[in-house]
């Protein structure tokens, strides 16, 4: 709903205009001001799936804080491990704490996900890395090859250049040969 009837408008008239089918005009005012244009909202909190330290705080937080010894310590590990790791994905996290996950659901993602269906992610990666990599490869061959060639044009400018200085010393010559010969006739 935010990207149909709220991101397609400039300003907060037209978004209340704009109300869905399915709920009424005071739903809808509430739902655009309470939650669409709450800071938190619009910061993307809820815009991207949560990192794994969110989950672990949010289901173990009491207040604002996580008051179980052994669940801050997990916390405090699954940070520590994110910050030292920033390019792990949240299945890497896991792993790296309760060990590799093998079968069945994977710790902190319920019972829908496997391990294959997050791992997948990183064989993209991986694939992805090996492409950027093979393109650099080309680039610096191509950027080689021009340099090569940008050294053979220097040569060949160069050569041109003393061919044209000796051209114009004969072309001086001949013009004094036939001034003084016509100097002579008269």
């Amino acid at each position: 709903m935010n990207c149909e009837h709220v991101k397609n408008h400039d300003n907060l008239e037209d978004i209340l205009n704009d109300v869905p089918e399915f709920l009424s005009k005071e739903d809808w005012e509430w739902l655009v001001k309470e939650k669409f244009l709450c800071k938190e909202f619009k910061e993307e909190k809820f815009g991207r799936p949560p990192t794994v330290a969110e989950l672990v705080f949010e289901t173990y937080k009491e207040g604002d804080t996580i008051k179980d010894d052994a669940a801050n310590e997990r916390h405090a590990k699954i940070l520590e491990i994110m910050e030292a790791n920033p390019d792990f994905t949240a299945l890497e996290v896991v792993e790296a704490i309760l060990g590799e996950q093998k079968r069945g659901h994977v710790i902190c993602f319920g019972g829908g996900l496997r391990p294959k269906d997050l791992k997948s992610s990183t064989s993209t990666k991986d694939a992805t890395d090996a492409n950027l990599e093979a393109q650099l490869r080309r680039s610096d061959e191509e950027k080689e090859a021009l340099q090569q060639s940008v050294i053979e044009l220097k040569g060949t400018v160069s050569e041109q250049a003393e061919e044209m200085a000796n051209m114009k010393a004969e072309m001086k010559k001949l013009q004094e040969m036939f001034a003084s010969s016509q100097n002579r006739q008269h």
